[in-house]
């Protein structure tokens, strides 16, 4: 079989959270896919080095596009016509129009039906994904939440529909020592305490209610053997939809001085500053999955999480979930998570982390591919 993928997400060098899913389950793929069949990654530019060097029987077609739009749509559709494989998957896009093979997709999330405010194009992401929905001959999702929402909003069969979790990067999220967390505490100027959030700053992942809490937090007054209250909050990830209020709200609450932004930082980085943290804070409106609450359980940092159904989903009993609407429930939350921690998570998700590899996310998404 020739199996023909999408490996356009694999290009950027700042990975997020859909990048990272196809980077990740691309490296899995090219170890257990065996050479009795051949594969070939279409991309608009080549390949990552460290993505390199490929299987024998794994080929690169770089197919050159000089807009920025369009590349899916127009050039990859012409590139399938012309010489198409005997199956295609996209595991982070949109299936290309009129390709005359079988077809897989995965389909992350439907935030933008929910929360159609906090996305640039959501009336045209809506009806992409439901032409795919509609038009693969398998679709893969990454939890039973987003299951519900697909079959919910396009009243597509679910016996199409393939539950199949991602892993996480076991590599570099695990505990570190202390002296590897101090180093990178000094490098970026930060001091103890503070909590971390990571995600791009945008409304959708619902960073301004992140900034409302640790205000709130620090404005609590605790007596004298409670710890201290002057919280940090440090940031990570690129600028998103919606940064303008964001930026906003830091400038005309003075938080500056409390608030460290750092942008996109490589994973080790992330890690060792989730590490030196005193809680985790994802207030996601939506998520398809939750890549960074297992990160976070991974390196032994306590986790409070918006109370959606992936959050739940993924981190069962060993995350603190609130109402993200709700600031004094938040509050209450945080002041118990990082005063009182009644929950000793760092001995616990070692099972539940089992549960999320690569391997497991690869095998299962290669049985899909192959049934059709």
């Amino acid at each position: 079989m020739v199996i023909g993928i999408d490996a356009s997400q694999t290009i950027n060098e700042q990975k997020t959270g859909v990048q990272w899913y196809v980077y990740h389950l691309l490296r899995e793929l090219k170890r257990i896919i065996p050479p009795t069949h051949r594969v070939r990654l279409y991309t608009p530019q080549p390949l990552p080095l460290d993505f390199k060097p490929l299987p024998l029987h794994w080929e690169e077609r770089v197919l050159s596009w000089p807009f920025r739009q369009g590349w899916t749509l127009i050039r990859l559709s012409r590139e399938l016509r012309a010489n198409s494989p005997d199956v295609f998957f996209t595991p982070g896009h949109i299936i290309p129009p009129f390709i005359p093979c079988s077809s897989a997709v995965t389909i992350h999330d439907l935030a933008f039906r929910d929360f159609p405010n906090s996305y640039a194009h959501p009336r045209l992401m809506n009806m992409l994904h439901a032409r795919d929905a509609k038009k693969a001959n398998a679709i893969m999702v990454p939890s039973n939440a987003t299951l519900d929402a697909v079959v919910q909003a396009y009243a597509i069969n679910p016996e199409k529909i393939h539950v199949i979790s991602h892993g996480y990067d076991a590599e570099a999220y695990h505990p570190y020592h202390d002296a590897e967390i101090q180093e990178a505490l000094n490098h970026y100027g930060i001091k103890k305490p503070y909590v971390i959030s990571v995600g791009r700053l945008e409304e959708k992942k619902n960073t301004l209610s992140v900034l409302q809490l640790v205000q709130a937090y620090r404005h609590v007054e605790f007596d004298s053997t409670s710890r201290i209250n002057d919280l940090r909050l440090v940031l990570v990830g690129r600028r998103g939809y919606g940064y303008e209020k964001i930026k906003q709200w830091i400038t005309h609450n003075k938080a500056g001085s409390w608030v460290h932004e750092l942008g996109w930082l490589p994973s080790e980085e992330t890690a060792k500053l989730i590490c030196g943290a005193s809680a985790f804070i994802t207030l996601s409106r939506a998520e398809g999955f939750g890549f960074t609450i297992l990160e976070a359980l991974a390196c032994g940092t306590s986790v409070l999480a918006s109370n959606i159904p992936s959050h739940r989903e993924i981190g069962k009993e060993l995350v603190i979930y609130t109402d993200p609407n709700n600031l004094t429930e938040s509050t209450n939350k945080l002041i118990s998570l990082i005063n009182q921690p009644a929950v000793n998570l760092t001995d616990k998700p070692t099972n539940r982390l089992t549960e999320f590899t690569w391997y497991h996310s690869a095998q299962q998404t290669l049985d899909v591919i192959l049934s059709l």
